[in-house]
């Protein structure tokens, strides 16, 4: 929503609208903080989201509000299968299209770890590189190293384990 109303503002040219338009992202910046805030002081004092939020944040490609994001938003994490967590997410082949059920923001926060992850992971750069050599779209080569990281998170949090590079 924010980003949406940011991208009105540029087109507005009428001075009174853009400031109302200014003032709604200056609310929405502050309603996000709260929200932040709030999820942090939630998992920071129970010790279960920690130790799923230190589990998830071991990755390198996931930074704290991503692992916050990933912890609120996907509580069956770890005790779902690989296929039930990449159809929760969004991120399974041959997805149905679903939307409304989908965890967007996780999958927000999959994604920016995956475009990370494919260009700095050994193991997931040379996957990534293999799916585009082969001749798939890259955006779906994106979404295959999402499900990747879905699933090794996935397991991570079953086995109570933190994240090992595997060449």
């Amino acid at each position: 929503m924010r980003t949406a109303e940011e991208n009105r503002a540029e087109s507005i040219t009428l001075p009174f609208i853009k400031d109302k338009i200014q003032k709604h992202i200056r609310f929405l910046d502050k309603d996000i903080t709260t929200i932040d805030t709030e999820i942090s002081q939630i998992i920071e004092h129970d010790k279960d989201l920690q130790q799923k939020a230190s589990i998830i944040q071991s990755m390198p490609y996931i930074d704290q509000t991503s692992a916050y994001t990933i912890v609120a938003e996907v509580p069956e994490l770890g005790h779902l299968s690989d296929k039930q967590i990449a159809h929760l997410i969004g991120i399974a082949p041959h997805q149905a299209d679903a939307r409304p059920l989908v965890r967007i923001l996780s999958r927000n926060a999959l994604y920016t770890a995956a475009l990370s992850a494919s260009q700095e992971s050994p193991t997931l750069r040379v996957f990534f590189t293999r799916l585009v050599s082969s001749g798939k779209n890259p955006n779906s080569a994106m979404v295959a190293v999402m499900r990747k990281i879905a699933v090794a998170l996935n397991a991570m949090i079953h086995t109570n384990t933190h994240w090992k590079e595997i060449p």
